[in-house]
């Protein structure tokens, strides 16, 4: 009975970090676009000092979760297209949306 209680204990533990990791996690999204405004495959953001980001699908999409908070800073790359930054405010358990366009 002891060992049921210790176990039902940890559990509860664990599940309660889950929660309370999920609500902190922020969604960061958007669509890339390069040329003629035509959407960008394999172009890549990350937030600046992480390791937190994404590549963009074929129809330019991206999305990822990131549990910084604050003014970040977003690095878009893609080959023949360079770099460019964004600076974007990040609220715990808000979404954030940022589309652009890369330029050669």
């Amino acid at each position: 009975m002891r060992v049921i209680c210790i176990l039902s204990l940890i559990l509860c533990m664990i599940i309660g970090n889950s929660l309370i990791a999920q609500d902190t996690e922020t969604k960061i999204s958007g669509k890339i676009n390069g040329k003629e405004n035509k959407p960008l495959s394999g172009a890549n953001v990350v937030i600046e000092g992480s390791i937190d980001g994404a590549t963009s699908d074929s129809a330019g999409y991206y999305e990822f979760t990131t549990s910084k908070t604050g003014k970040v800073t977003l690095l878009f790359t893609a080959i023949e297209y360079g770099e460019k930054r964004v600076e974007t405010i990040v609220d715990p358990g808000k979404s954030v949306q940022v589309n652009i366009q890369l330029k050669k």
